[in-house]
């Protein structure tokens, strides 16, 4: 379920000169031009983006967009696609309760002023913690995979208070 990744090499072409790992930008930061900004500027919701991809990283246990070089993750980026375009089903997606999930989707979306705040997003996993409990122990199969996928995470629908700005819609 969980694949081990390897550290990116301080030198390489993945981190950009303004700070940062390009894979983790936000469009904003990637291209300015295209956002009507003449030079790239890091801002709280440029930083909410990043968390919503380091929150795809713990829960998930993979980079975003692994397995592709940083130039195919920023034009991904750039052009709306995201780590991952639905909730994971079966036992990855107990991981990833719907608030949970949408509030890391709202991080992500294109536009920088329809992002949640960092608040937003602690107040809404501060919520669901509350109501958490941890899933059963996975039962392993033969090939080290999960022998049962079936299982759902149920969880209530997902509050106002974790949508930023109402939108979340991943292309």
């Amino acid at each position: 379920m969980f694949q081990q990744t390897s550290p990116e090499p301080l030198d390489d072409p993945a981190t950009s000169g303004n700070g940062g790992t390009r894979r983790y930008m936000s469009p904003e930061l990637l291209d300015p031009e295209k956002f009507g900004s003449k030079r790239s500027r890091r801002t709280k919701a440029s930083d909410c983006y990043a968390l919503g991809m380091v929150i795809y990283e713990v829960l998930s246990g993979r980079i975003p967009f692994s397995g592709q070089p940083d130039s195919a993750a920023v034009l991904k980026v750039l052009d709306g696609v995201r780590p991952a375009s639905e909730r994971p089903r079966g036992a990855e997606g107990n991981l990833f309760p719907h608030s949970v999930w949408w509030s890391m989707v709202d991080c992500w979306h294109r536009y920088s002023d329809c992002r949640p705040t960092a608040w937003d997003v602690l107040k809404c996993f501060e919520r669901e913690s509350e109501s958490w409990t941890p899933p059963p122990p996975l039962q392993m199969g033969e090939d080290s995979q999960p022998a049962d996928q079936s299982t759902w995470y149920s969880s209530d629908l997902l509050p106002r208070e974790c949508v930023g700005g109402g939108v979340a819609v991943l292309n």
